[in-house]
C-alpha cells in the first residue's frame, strides 16, 4: 500500500484515499458498462449455450466490480477514521495485502468479464469472421498498448521512489554528526560518557 519515500509524506491519509476514491471511479464505470451490456438485445436465432455465455459473463463481471466499488468505498470510510500517519501506517499492516490487492483483484476480474462478454455478444451480433477481425483490430488497443503504457508508468513511479529514497538515506545525518553540530557538542559528549541523563536533558 506504501512506496518507497511515502514517510516524508505530510498526509497519508488523504493520500490513500485519494487513492481508493480513483479506484472507485474507475470500477464504478466499468460496472454501469457492465450493467449496460445485460440489457443488450440477444437475436433469437443464436444458441442457447452462447445467449448462456453471455449472460454468466456479464453477471460475474457485474458482481466483481460491484465488489471492487464497494470494497474502496468501505475502505475509504476506514481510513476517514484514522487520524495521523502512524495509524495509517498500523491499519495498513494490520490489514496486509489485502488493502491493496482486494480492489483491484475484483476490479481486474470483473474487466476480463466484461471484455470477453462484448466478445461474445459481437460473435452473436455479427458470426466468426467479423469477431476474428475484431480480435485482430482491438486486441493491441484494448491489451498491448494499455499494458505497455501501465507498465510504463509504474517503472517509472517505481524509479522516482527508488530515487528519493536513496536521496533520503544520502542526506539522513547520524546521530555523532546531529551531536557534533550543536553549539556545546564538547558538553553533550562529556554527559553522555558519563551516563549523566539529567545534564543531557539541560543541555538538549
Amino acid at each position: 500500500l506504501f512506496n518507497l519515500g511515502d514517510d516524508k509524506c505530510e498526509n497519508l491519509k488523504e493520500k490513500i484515499v485519494g487513492m481508493y476514491q480513483n479506484m472507485g471511479l474507475l470500477s464504478a464505470f466499468v460496472f454501469a458498462v457492465c450493467v449496460s451490456s445485460l440489457m443488450a438485445e440477444v437475436p433469437d436465432d443464436v444458441h442457447a449455450d452462447v445467449k448462456h455465455t453471455f449472460v454468466i459473463s456479464q453477471c460475474a463481471g457485474t458482481i466483481a466490480l460491484f465488489m471492487s466499488t464497494t470494497a474502496t468505498v468501505m475502505f475509504c470510510i476506514m481510513v476517514n477514521e484514522l487520524n495521523t500517519n502512524d495509524e495509517v501506517k498500523h491499519w495498513a499492516t494490520v490489514m496486509g495485502n489485502s488493502a491493496k490487492f482486494m480492489p483491484v483483484g475484483f476490479f481486474m476480474i470483473g474487466a476480463f468479464f466484461t471484455l470477453f462478454g462484448i466478445l461474445v455478444w459481437v460473435f452473436m451480433q455479427c458470426g466468426d469472421v467479423m469477431t476474428g477481425w475484431c480480435i485482430v483490430a482491438c486486441g493491441p488497443l484494448l491489451f498491448v498498448l494499455p499494458s505497455l503504457a501501465v507498465r510504463k508508468g509504474a517503472w517509472a513511479l517505481l524509479m522516482v521512489h527508488e530515487t528519493a529514497n536513496a536521496i533520503h538515506k544520502a542526506r539522513k545525518p547520524s546521530v555523532v554528526a546531529l551531536v557534533k553540530e550543536h553549539p556545546r557538542s564538547a558538553e553533550l559528549f562529556e554527559k553522555v560518557s558519563e551516563g549523566d541523563v539529567d545534564g543531557l536533558r539541560e543541555l538538549l
